[in-house]
């Protein structure tokens, strides 16, 4: 039995070596800006306003895979 030596500092240069890629996949971040909007609903007032509108802006973050068919970077919902 003839024990491979393709990982090993003693390998001949005919024996192929390892090579690792590591990838960085970045997260995305996103923002949105929210509206809210204070009317009555129901009764004699429906729809009627009874503050002013405010705005507040979230930011989240998406995950990245990589699309090994095309070779870009796809990101979920």
């Amino acid at each position: 039995n003839k024990e491979s030596l393709a990982y090993t500092e003693n390998a001949p240069i005919y024996e192929a070596r390892p090579v690792h890629t590591v990838l960085y996949i970045p997260n995305e971040q996103q923002a949105r800006t929210i509206t809210a909007k204070y009317v009555i609903a129901g009764g004699n007032n429906n729809g009627q306003k009874f503050a002013p509108d405010s705005q507040i802006q979230i930011f989240y973050g998406r995950t990245g895979t990589l699309n090994v068919a095309n070779n870009k970077i796809t990101y979920g919902n």
